[in-house]
C-alpha cells in the first residue's frame, strides 16, 4: 500500500465515522451532510480501487480470514436490503428503515476498511 492509498483509506473511514455519528444522534436531519459524505466516500473508492489496481499483484499478500469473509457476504446481502427498502420507502413515502440499521452498516464497512490496512502487506 502505498501512501496516498493508506491516506485514502483513513479519509474514507473518517468519513464513514462522521456519517454513523450523524445517523445515530440526528437520524431525521442533515440529509444534506450525510449525502455529500457518502457522494466523497463512494468517488474516493474510485480511487483507491484504481490503486489496488496500479500495484504489482505478485508481491501482494493479503492474509484473508473466512470470518470476514462471511461478515462481507452478509454486509452486502444488508446494503441490497436497505436499498429496495428505502426505495419502497420513497414510493409509498414512508421511512421503512431503522437509523441504527444504516449506522451499523456504516461502521462495520469503516471497520472492515481499517482490517484490511493492517492485514493488507507486501511479504511472500
Amino acid at each position: 500500500m502505498n501512501f496516498w492509498h493508506k491516506r485514502l483509506v483513513y479519509f474514507q473511514v473518517l468519513l464513514l465515522l462522521a456519517v454513523v455519528t450523524l445517523q445515530i444522534f440526528f437520524p431525521g436531519v442533515l440529509y444534506t451532510a450525510k449525502v455529500v459524505m457518502m457522494f466523497a466516500f463512494f468517488f474516493t473508492e474510485f480511487a483507491v480501487l484504481e490503486l489496488q489496481r496500479s500495484e504489482n499483484p505478485d508481491a501482494v499478500y493479503y492474509r484473508k480470514s473466512c470470518v470476514f469473509a462471511l461478515l462481507d457476504l452478509l454486509a452486502v446481502s444488508a446494503f441490497i436490503l436497505s436499498g429496495i427498502l428505502w426505495l419502497i420507502g420513497i414510493c409509498f413515502e414512508d421511512n421503512l428503515l431503522n437509523p441504527l440499521y444504516v449506522a451499523v452498516i456504516l461502521l462495520y464497512t469503516a471497520i472492515r476498511k481499517l482490517y484490511i490496512i493492517k492485514n493488507y502487506s507486501y511479504e511472500i
